[in-house]
């Protein structure tokens, strides 16, 4: 018996720009196993076409550099008729406000704002109309990290496109943005294989979720995105809980949980006249360096008062 995503899918055309490699890739595998025709793009000729090798029959490859204006024109043209656009290519330049090269900054932009901005604008004339165009954006926007702020300035920006689209070609086409959190990917790649796990699981023990994404995790979102009628104008939060979760480590959490009431009430007296960080409150009540954990991990006030009134 076909699914609900089966019978919405099979037999449309769907275009992943940034298919070759991580999240898009896991979304052409999702969206070819589904029936869907799969077009997958990227500048990498040698990429797609071991990324089609790998997804299987009724992928074809579409090269194309988003940042060339009149290349993306003719990349578009030669598309055919397309149900659903999925814009996942990614850029990222980090670095201090104050050291980051201002090309690096352009270049971010232009790959990850532009580029996206020009290759919609350009498959629009030959999207179907009740088709949806998808972009990613990325958690930064809205949890900013010190060193990372022009990342999370052109999240931003990709989500306040996509909002807006919504509204421009509302009876048109459907426009969405996926937000992803950390997502174990080829992105990756270059970092040694013992910091890259450390790296997952420090991460994944912060978030609700338990765990750093796959990309299959986002495939699955972008495949909702793709077939729900009622959705349009949203951002998805595909994070693990990013968003939401406490910034304390989950071994000073424990502590504070075990703390007597009287203690409880010592911290929460300390807090209520600033934010103290979790080294510090510790510290206060005569615990060691080592017990702390010696983190930039701010105490949230209301959570202790919280714990005092249980």
């Amino acid at each position: 018996m076909n699914t609900v995503f089966e019978t919405a899918l099979s037999g449309k055309h769907i275009v992943i720009v940034g298919g070759s490699s991580g999240m898009g890739k896991a979304t052409a595998k999702m969206a070819t196993a589904l029936g869907a025709k799969v077009t997958i793009a990227s500048r990498n000729t040698a990429k797609l076409q071991a990324a089609a090798g790998e997804i299987g029959s009724g992928v074809r490859i579409a090269p194309v550099d988003t940042t060339d204006g009149a290349g993306v024109s003719s990349w578009a043209r030669g598309l055919g008729s397309v149900d659903h656009l999925v814009i996942s290519a990614s850029s990222a330049a980090r670095g201090a406000f104050t050291d980051l090269p201002i090309d690096d900054l352009r270049a971010m932009f232009e790959a990850k704002f532009i580029g996206p901005y020009m290759t919609a604008r350009e498959v629009l004339p030959v999207l179907v109309k009740g088709g949806s165009i998808t972009f990613f954006s990325g958690v930064l926007s809205r949890r900013p990290s010190a060193g990372a702020t022009g990342l999370g300035a052109v999240n931003a920006a990709v989500e306040a496109l996509a909002k807006g689209l919504a509204l421009e070609l509302a009876g048109r086409a459907r426009v969405n943005c996926i937000s992803p959190g950390m997502v174990a990917t080829e992105a990756y790649a270059a970092t040694p294989e013992e910091t890259r796990e450390a790296m997952y699981a420090q991460v994944g023990s912060s978030l609700p979720a338990g765990r750093v994404g796959e990309a299959e995790d986002i495939a699955q979102a972008v495949v909702m995105a793709m077939t729900n009628g009622f959705l349009t104008g949203s951002v998805l939060d595909v994070d693990g809980g990013h968003l939401v979760r406490d910034l304390r480590l989950p071994q000073v959490q424990r502590q504070i949980g075990s703390l007597p009431k009287t203690d409880l009430f010592r911290v929460a007296v300390l807090a209520s006249s600033k934010q103290i960080m979790g080294l510090e409150a510790a510290s206060k009540l005569g615990r060691t360096r080592a017990q702390a954990q010696p983190a930039l991990l701010t105490f949230n006030r209301s959570a202790v008062l919280g714990k005092l009134g249980s």
